[in-house]
């Protein structure tokens, strides 16, 4: 993707549940002085039921550009609380949620999707059918919306 020019270099991290992000974030961003804050992107993927995980990332300090939730278990309230903390933000971070096929919560997906929409909130919305999808299948989309969307 950087080779076509679709997208700049990335860094990928993956952390656990519960980990400070803000500390987290800001040891790699100190090797990453070259790239202008401005332009940095920092997304959020939450994974099936780590959404109130999630949701406590989106509420610290504005950590994030992009939120990508795959497969996401909840209930009403999970739905709420993300939409909440999403409006939080001072500049609110683009969303993409995706459901594939092994999901059996289309329900809570689409409920965040309604939620997003009734707010204006831009964001994306996948229910894909592929046989062959996993969970990062798609991050190649993931990625070039979010990275679209940083300067709008």
């Amino acid at each position: 993707m950087v080779d076509e020019n679709k997208t700049w270099p990335a860094v990928l991290s993956f952390v656990k549940a519960n980990t400070d992000l803000s500390e987290t974030i800001s040891d790699i961003e100190k090797q990453l002085s070259g790239i202008r804050g401005s332009q940095r992107m920092r997304a959020l993927i939450t994974l099936g039921d780590n959404i109130k995980e999630g949701i406590e990332a989106i509420q610290g300090e504005n950590l994030f550009t992009g939120i990508v939730c795959v497969n996401a278990i909840g209930n009403e309230n999970d739905a709420q609380n993300l939409i909440k903390a999403v409006n939080s933000h001072k500049r609110y971070p683009r969303c993409w949620i995706e459901i594939l096929p092994e999901s059996k919560e289309y329900g809570f997906s689409s409920n965040i999707h309604i939620l997003l929409k009734e707010s204006d909130l831009e964001h994306e919305f996948r229910s894909r059918k592929c046989k062959e999808a996993n969970v990062f299948t798609y991050w190649e989309d993931w990625i070039l919306y979010l990275n679209n969307r940083i300067h709008v």
